[in-house]
């Protein structure tokens, strides 16, 4: 099977649109379809237009299933071009820089590396400007099924994620578990039910910022859902090769993908109730930090759901995102 890539749909369905990097190419298979077909995931299960209330937990969403020829996705992987190679790599990412260096799936190479680290799934999001009159936009490269994608997407969870939240001021490791992050509010344990059932109780995060610039955010998931005293010092002892193997993976995708101009991968997904509701007020002349106030969130968080917006639209701003959206018919003049 292929591995983490960025999927094309050809001639055979609506239109061509681009995906998440991704590991599931089944569930990958299933979105392509959904998206072309310009499918609404509110109508797939349930009714997602209530999925950012704090009051209201989120279903399941179910795999919906598969129509249409999907024979012409095409794949692009990450890999080194002749003279990106770094001088040294450290022995656990050999086999990574090995893969890229020859256009490998990269996606059982991430997987190997993130087991030995002790974790069970990996997911690498940057925020970024493709040129320099270009606002920032959204890139995802994940282990985990496209469905986990979709659902966090979709119900905003960007919003409670515990990670995001923790990792966003600060250059710190963040480590957490169940204990550490349930009852703070009904959303935030709805997110961590919804994670529990793909795998993610408990784990480890960390950002940085490069000088391009960028902002970049690794988290490490792991299955198990208590980080006792045991499990801290395997974390701990595991810390070093933890964050090399986060720049490596970082400069990889850098020199890889961003550099090449490749199209973020959510472009032409739906978008979520929340971004539509932030694009609606922007429409209006509100500003981040009126948008921000007015939904009871940070507006470093409404940037981020901007950057998304712009991902999907294929919008270079925010203006070109309203124009875009109404035109189309997704948000009202």
């Amino acid at each position: 099977m292929r591995g983490p890539s960025d999927f094309e749909i050809g001639s055979s369905v609506r239109r061509t649109e681009r995906l998440f990097f991704v590991s599931d190419e089944k569930s990958v298979q299933t979105a392509a379809v959904c998206f072309a077909s310009g499918a609404d995931f509110g109508t797939l299960r349930g009714d997602l237009q209530h999925a950012c209330s704090a009051d209201q937990p989120i279903q399941r969403l179910e795999t919906p299933a598969i129509h249409g020829d999907v024979s012409m996705l095409k794949t692009l992987l990450p890999s080194f071009e002749r003279g990106d190679q770094p001088k040294y790599t450290p022995p656990l990412l050999v086999p990574l820089i090995a893969a890229a260096e020859k256009g490998l799936d990269l996606r059982p190479v991430v997987q190997s590396i993130t087991v030995n680290l002790g974790f069970d799934s990996f997911m690498y999001g940057i925020s970024t400007s493709l040129r320099p009159n270009q606002e920032t936009r959204n890139f995802v490269f994940t282990t985990l099924p496209v469905e986990w994608v979709l659902r966090y997407d979709q119900a905003a969870y960007l919003e409670v994620d515990p990670r995001f939240l923790s990792v966003l001021g600060t250059r710190l490791p963040f480590i957490w578990d169940q204990a550490s992050e349930r009852g703070k509010n009904r959303r935030t344990d709805s997110f961590l039910d919804d994670a529990t059932a793909f795998g993610i109780s408990s784990g480890m995060a960390f950002s940085f910022y490069d000088g391009r610039p960028a902002f970049v955010m690794i988290a490490l998931n792991s299955a198990i859902s208590v980080v006792d005293d045991v499990r801290q010092g395997l974390i701990a002892r595991n810390l070093p090769d933890i964050m090399v193997f986060g720049q490596f993976f970082h400069e990889l995708f850098m020199k890889s993908v961003i550099k090449r101009n490749i199209a973020p991968t959510s472009m032409g997904v739906p978008l979520s109730a929340r971004e539509r509701e932030c694009l609606t007020l922007a429409a209006r002349g509100l500003t981040s930090d009126e948008i921000a106030s007015k939904l009871d969130i940070s507006p470093r968080t409404v940037q981020f759901h901007f950057d998304g917006i712009r991902s999907k639209l294929n919008a270079a701003n925010r203006g070109e995102a309203i124009a875009v959206a109404i035109k189309a018919g997704l948000i009202a003049a």
